[in-house]
C-alpha cells in the first residue's frame, strides 16, 4: 500500500509543481496541492491497516526518487523523460551519471527487500 500512496504524492506533487510554473498564484496547483496534503492526512491511517515494513519504505522512497525526476521531466517541463537540465546544478555537475546514481539505490532497496523476506 505504500506504494501506491507515495507515488500517488509524488504524482500529485509533480502536477503541483507543473500548474504552480504555468499559473503563479492562481489556477490548477491548487487542487494538487490539496491531494497531496489529503495523502499525507490519511496515509498513516491507511498504513495502521495495511502495515508496510521498513524494507517497503526504503523501496517506495527510491522508487520516488527517480519517479519524480521522471515525471517532473515529462509532465512539469515537457522535456523528454531522461533530459539533463542545463539549469540545475545538480544536473550541470552529475550529467548523464544521475540516472546511474537515482537507479543504483532502487537495485540495492530491491535486493534489500528480497533477501530480508
Amino acid at each position: 500500500m505504500i506504494y501506491i500512496l507515495s507515488i500517488a504524492f509524488t504524482v500529485a506533487f509533480v502536477y503541483y509543481s507543473k500548474w504552480q510554473f504555468i499559473n503563479g498564484r492562481a489556477g490548477k496547483w491548487h487542487n494538487y496541492g490539496m491531494t497531496m496534503r489529503v495523502l499525507a492526512i490519511f496515509t498513516p491511517f491507511i498504513q495502521q491497516l495495511v502495515p508496510s515494513s521498513w524494507q517497503d519504505y526504503l523501496l517506495a522512497g527510491t522508487i520516488n526518487i527517480l519517479l519524480w525526476e521522471l515525471l517532473i521531466n515529462k509532465i512539469a517541463l515537457g522535456v523528454d523523460w531522461l533530459h539533463i537540465g542545463t539549469t540545475s546544478e545538480l544536473d550541470i555537475k552529475l550529467g548523464k551519471k544521475k540516472w546511474l546514481i537515482y537507479t543504483a539505490p532502487i537495485i540495492i532497496a530491491l535486493i534489500i527487500k528480497i533477501i530480508s523476506n
